[in-house]
């Protein structure tokens, strides 16, 4: 009598290893009365895991430009604690609603090139490039804006285009941070 009930506690014991249970065994050696079953606690359920909150950031126009300033911009927002999903792709095409189970909100950063103009300094020539700048953010759930900053005219070369993107971007984090605060 005594090994079935130390087969069936080691039986139930090894089930709640697999599923993931606590056991607490209480084993009767007196002979009175029948043997206790084994315990099993009740599984205490845990909080499930809220996933990080997530801002996809879509480019378009001139990438040289773009590109910078979208990895500038999800730096900082992997910074304060988001996920960041990137694309390329005409934002005009891409509307916020396509982005609805996958973020929480949508940046759209596009440079639009402007023009060109052969620039001639020590006996070099380079290439002064000019785009439109703009930055916007929506929530895709509902197409609502949450924010939008001015159209900015850049001036870059292939030499300076990193920096550039990050001197345009970088005066925009402090209003950038209170949105991705009210998303959170």
């Amino acid at each position: 009598m005594q090994q079935r009930t130390i087969r069936g506690a080691l039986a139930l014991a090894l089930a709640a290893m697999v599923f993931g249970l606590p056991v607490s065994v209480t084993a009767q050696t007196t002979g009175a009365g029948p043997p206790k079953a084994p315990r099993v606690a009740a599984r205490k359920d845990t909080a499930v895991a809220r996933r990080a909150p997530t801002v996809a950031i879509v480019i378009s126009g001139d990438s040289v430009i773009a590109g910078p300033a979208r990895d500038a911009l999800a730096v900082f927002a992997q910074e304060q604690g988001f996920r960041v999903i990137q694309a390329s792709g005409r934002s005009r095409e891409s509307e916020p609603g396509a982005y609805a189970r996958k973020a929480d909100a949508v940046f759209y950063v596009d440079a639009d090139p402007v023009g060109a103009t052969d620039v001639e300094y020590y006996g070099n020539v380079s290439t002064l490039y000019s785009a439109q700048f703009s930055l916007s953010a929506y929530r895709p759930s509902d197409g609502e804006l949450l924010f939008s900053a001015p159209v900015q005219s850049v001036d870059f070369t292939a030499l300076n285009a990193r920096e550039k993107a990050q001197e345009t971007v970088e005066p925009l984090l402090a209003d950038i941070e209170q949105e991705l605060r009210r998303i959170r």
